[in-house]
């Protein structure tokens, strides 16, 4: 009996130790920070998406930067370069083509850690926000509020000036004698 439960222990333990690799092979390293942000509204569109990671990125394994317009699935990344940066191998660099239009971007990677863990989430998005124009509805009632005040002060003061004069209040303009023509 004792045997079988040492037995049972020991198979157990062999188990545990082959199954413990796995779930280490399992971790993932996400980013420490995104630019632009994950979630972001940006007013103007950025030139370039940058990712840094808390580890080192082997460099000898597949690595890929890539940024897409949701919509249409267009890349408007430039792409052509290694997206890890030579001197910071934390960092994970790709420029944009210039003018991107408002809507939703997905920036998705791939790459690995130097210790051998994929670094996960392999995506996230921004949208860049429709350009707010300036428009004259907000001034129309303001203008329209300027101009009656300005009709009614004339309005009021010639009917006041023509009241004054009926009453006498206001001398007549003097005669001006004819002008001799020659």
């Amino acid at each position: 009996m004792v045997l079988g439960r040492l037995l049972g222990v020991l198979l157990a333990t062999a188990l545990l130790s082959l199954t413990f690799p796995l779930f280490t092979a399992q971790a993932h390293i996400p980013p420490e920070r995104t630019s632009p942000e994950a979630g972001a509204v940006l007013d103007q569109p950025p030139t370039s998406v940058d990712l840094w990671f808390p580890l080192e990125l082997d460099i000898s394994k597949p690595v890929e930067l890539r940024v897409v317009h949701n919509l249409s699935g267009r890349r408007v990344d430039r792409g052509g370069e290694d997206p890890i940066d030579p001197i910071d191998p934390k960092h994970m660099h790709v420029a944009l083509v210039a003018d991107l239009r408002p809507g939703r971007y997905v920036v998705s990677w791939k790459a690995t850690s130097v210790d051998g863990h994929p670094a996960y989430p392999t995506s996230f998005s921004f949208t860049v926000a429709e350009p707010v124009v300036a428009t004259n509805d907000e001034r129309v009632p303001m203008m329209l509020a300027v101009f009656g005040a300005a009709v009614f002060t004339v309005s009021v003061g010639g009917v006041g000036y023509l009241m004054r004069r009926q009453l006498g209040l206001v001398a007549p303009p003097p005669e001006q004698p004819p002008s001799a023509h020659h």
